[in-house]
């Protein structure tokens, strides 16, 4: 330790709250040692000849923000080559610790703090900052929204002023609760804006809306998204917006909420918007920016100096890439930097674009000959994210060197990071890079967007391969998957999805086919649906152009699946019903089995259940006839499914235990895990309680086992319903409760929605009716959601039962009579008998005994058809009528505090 009696006592470590409170005090304790320089710094660390050596670069970094974690061991010599003894050394080496873990606890804290890092280096803006803080502490008190729009021209800081003041909120404990950012690309021009129903859905996802939950239209999506943040403290950052339109539908409508856009317009168009308008540096400023990015020494000169700020002309971006330059070369001054704009310039600076090129070619000519070329080939990448697998195409790196690269040229400031292993240019960045790779690159172009675009074919056509093994995909696309840096198949479907689609897009019609061929299943099972709509439209219009009729006729069959799913079933009808001709004119006889399948989930799935089976079982027949053991397992489970919503228990039983013998046999465990659960629901149906528990713990153990969260879901669920058939509803609500989690888990809004509608039933059998009306009324929401006619009557005649039982028979019978009207155009006829049951109870109650009578005897009939001892129940209901007691049993009238509008909500 130095001995100077004179100097200030060695400054402490203190208690740092996170890793920048820590670099902090480092900086405090370099300034206490009298600021050596950085390469005196390395050459001491690097003394010990044990010790691997440093450079003055990397002792740099340590003195940098914005970092999750340092190199602890670094950190020790650096603090022990700054002359403390090993006793302080032991304490900082103590605090460094402290710190990682105090960051570490603070960021897993929040899940939704989406906002980029903020520039360490930030200066100036003051008297914007200052009046917008202002504005926001002043109108905090507003019913209304708070919306600032940023606008001015490119470059000129909007972005980082944007983040910066987010930050700042935040840090004051405002806007806690969800941070969301994302970047509309409102000027590019090779890509167009970003669609507002695209960023929706990124945000719903961010806000743990699960894909398949996602409304399809714009206006849902929108509903949806201020519905998630009504009520919350939300900040929103909007950056690069292209017009009013464009976030009209972005806008939170919560009091709690403030929205900041940034903008080259000033977007006029929007009403009850505070508007900051933000002119290029004043001198002060762009000279505070140079001497905070640049050491000071190399600043001194004013003259030159301020001779640099107006080279730049005060343009932010321009300064800091100046500056930085300045600080890199060792040798030069300020007027070295002087005399270099002078001569090379900045090509008009204020005018816009060409000076923007100018500042950009300041950084670009630092590279080497090799990490220009591949910067420029980042620039023809199709799609938004620039990946360390798809850049190693772009480029023949490998992807661990591909992956270093984006982080040198994120080091930088090339490019800008958008997730932990996504990268992005600026768009006049990607504008600039693009232009040099057209004057450039000419030969190497087409090359390496092939090798970009086989890459995507290839890992995604493997990707689907492993999750789907029975699913059909195209010969070609067979190359080597690489998933770097992700673990498996599934996260990096994830993390390419919008890639994939741009690659899509993109690619010449050969692979546009493919990759809707490979992608469709995908895209449908986890809830894209506009996405897998747009690609197999292109697909199926590319394979016509291309006389491709196999091409053609697979996304035909991809896109009518996506319609059913979507209940555009006439739509749907009338693109399988091509795809069976074109199956069929091929001899296809795979794609012709697989058509008449998606032709029975069509009509299932549009409550037309009689239908459904008659091409469920035409399907069956193709798949026999292929001998293919996983296509007719998947149709007899549909099969079973089909004939227990149609009532018909024991037909539903023959082909589950059918499917479960063909699943069986080509081990097909989750498959198997859930045709157990048909057979189990099936046995419950008829009172084989116990045989029915056997067979639903079989099916919840194989899906815990295999992962199947959908089979544990279903499990779960069935089990629930032998409990309440059993008459248990204490037993059945907490397995519905397991069910609903994981159902919401996956995104299955079908069976979350039947989750609910038992919830809702068994919660009437306790008593609890009141709170039973809630739970069915968000069940009737979600089935006229899905448009599940079966559903929807299960629910009503549910829902109808509390309503009389809160005095509201004309409501009730509203309810039974909607039931019955889709139980005459489902088939369902257990639903059907309830329909005409509780219409009976319903007319009794409005002093219509006749009518009652009447019904009853429909229902009485029904059940005895279905053989369910519901019909002995409904018969002493008549018989008591018959000698003056009409009373269903109803509980005494409680009134609506639950549901505010009970008529509103029983019709679309």
């Amino acid at each position: 330790m130095n001995d100077d009696t004179s100097r200030p006592p060695t400054p402490g470590p203190g208690q740092p709250r996170s890793v920048d409170e820590f670099v902090g005090a480092l900086k405090s304790l370099w300034n206490w040692a009298n600021m050596p320089s950085y390469r005196v710094l390395a050459k001491r660390i690097s003394a010990d000849p044990e010790a691997v050596a440093v450079s003055h670069s990397t002792v740099a970094d340590i003195f940098k923000t914005g970092r999750r974690r340092l190199d602890i061991d670094l950190v020790v010599r650096l603090v022990r080559a700054l002359g403390l003894d090993p006793a302080q050394v032991a304490a900082w080496r103590d605090a460094c610790i402290t710190a990682h873990a105090a960051t570490q606890r603070s960021e897993s804290v929040e899940a939704l703090r989406q906002l980029p890092h903020e520039l360490a280096g930030f200066v100036g803006r003051e008297p914007q900052m200052a009046g917008l803080r202002s504005w926001i502490d002043e109108a905090g008190h507003s019913p209304h929204p708070l919306v600032v729009v940023v606008e001015g021209m490119a470059g000129i800081g909007k972005t980082q002023f944007a983040i910066r003041v987010a930050h700042e909120l935040i840090r004051d404990g405002r806007y806690a609760d969800v941070q969301l950012f994302t970047n509309l690309r409102g000027f590019d021009r090779q890509r167009a804006p970003i669609d507002p129903g695209e960023v929706l859905d990124s945000f719903l996802r961010r806000l743990g809306v699960p894909g398949s939950r996602i409304p399809a239209d714009l206006d849902g999506r929108a509903a949806m998204y201020r519905d998630r943040l009504a009520g919350r403290e939300a900040i929103v950052v909007l950056d690069n917006v292209a017009n009013e339109e464009q976030v009209r539908d972005l806008l939170p409508t919560s009091p709690y909420s403030l929205t900041i856009m940034t903008s080259r317009r000033s977007l006029a168009g929007l009403s009850h918007v505070r508007q900051i308008a933000l002119p290029a540096f004043s001198p002060d400023e762009a000279l505070r920016m140079l001497r905070t990015t640049a050491s000071a020494d190399k600043v001194a000169d004013m003259r030159a100096t301020t001779e640099v700020a107006e080279l730049c002309g005060h343009l932010p971006i321009a300064v800091a890439l100046a500056s930085q330059r300045l600080r890199a070369r060792s040798s030069w001054t300020v007027q070295n930097l002087v005399e270099y704009l002078r001569t090379h310039g900045l090509d008009g600076l204020s005018a816009g674009g060409s000076t923007v090129r100018a500042v950009f070619e300041l950084s670009y000519r630092e590279l080497d000959d090799e990490q220009k070329r591949h910067y420029r080939l980042l620039a023809l990448h199709p799609g938004d994210a620039l990946t360390p697998g798809s850049v190693a195409a772009l480029t023949g790196l490998t992807p661990p060197a591909a992956q270093a690269f984006l982080e040198s040229m994120l080091d930088q400031n090339l490019l800008q990071q958008r997730g932990p292993n996504a990268y992005d240019f600026h768009d006049l960045l990607r504008a600039y890079a693009r232009d040099l790779a057209v004057r450039e690159d000419e030969p190497a172009r087409d090359a390496a967007l092939a090798r970009v675009f086989d890459h995507y074919v290839a890992t995604a056509a493997a990707a689907i391969r492993e999750l789907y093994p029975y699913r059909w995909l195209p010969d070609r696309g067979t190359g080597p998957a690489d998933y770097f840096p992700h673990p498996d198949a599934l996260t990096w479907l994830g993390e390419e999805s919008t890639n994939l689609l741009a690659v899509a897009s993109a690619a010449g019609p050969e692979r546009v086919v493919d990759m809707a061929a490979i992608l469709g299943h995908h895209l449908q099972a986890g809830g894209h649906f506009g996405a897998n709509e747009q690609l197999q439209v292109a697909a199926a219009e590319a394979a016509r152009k291309l006389g491709d009729l196999a091409g053609r006729s697979t996304a035909l069959l991809n896109l009518g699946a996506n319609y059913a799913w979507t209940s555009f079933h006439t739509e749907a009808l009338s693109c399988l019903d091509e795809a069976l001709r074109g199956f069929r004119e091929l001899g296809d006889r795979q794609g012709e089995a697989d058509v008449l399948s998606t032709l029975g989930l069509c009509h299932d799935m549009s409550s037309q259940l009689l239908d459904g089976v008659q091409h469920y079982l035409a399907a069956l027949a193709v798949f026999a006839e292929l001998n293919d053991q996983a296509g007719e397992g998947r149709v007899m489970c549909n099969l079973g499914f089909a004939y227990e919503r149609l009532g018909r228990y024991e037909e539903s039983l023959f082909w589950s235990r059918q499917a479960v013998d063909r699943l069986r046999a080509i081990n097909a465990r989750v498959a198997e895990g859930r045709v157990l659960t048909n057979v189990g629901r099936s046995l419950a149906w008829t009172g084989r309680f116990e045989e029915a528990i056997e067979m639903l713990e079989q099916a919840l153990e194989i899906g815990r086992s295999t992962g199947d969260r959908t089979g544990e879901g279903a499990a779960l669920k069935g089990l629930a319903f032998v409990h309440e058939r059993a008459g248990r509803p204490s037993r059945a609500i907490p397995l519905l409760q397991q069910a609903l989690e994981t159902f919401d888990s996956t995104g299955n809004r079908a069976d979350e929605c039947r989750s609910l509608s038992r919830t809702g039933a068994c919660l009437l059998d306790l008593g609890e009716v009141v709170e039973a009306i809630a739970v069915l009324t968000r069940a009737l929401d979600a089935s006229r959601v899905i448009a599940d006619r079966v559903l929807q009557a299960e629910v009503l005649n549910s829902l109808g039962v509390a309503l009389l039982r809160t005095g509201h028979p004309d409501q009730a019978l509203e309810c039974h009579r909607e039931a019955a009207e889709h139980t005459a155009r489902t088939g369902d006829r257990h639903e059907a008998a309830r329909a005409q049951r509780y219409l009976g109870d319903a007319y009794a109650e409005l002093g219509d005994p006749v009518a009652a009578r009447e019904h009853r005897e429909r229902a009485v009939h029904e059940f005895r058809a279905l053989n369910l001892p519901e019909a002995d129940l409904v018969q002493g209901a008549v018989d008591r009528a018959a000698i003056g007691d009409a009373s269903p049993g109803r509980a005494r009238p409680r009134p609506l505090t639950a549901v505010a509008h009970p008529r509103r909500d029983l019709r679309h």
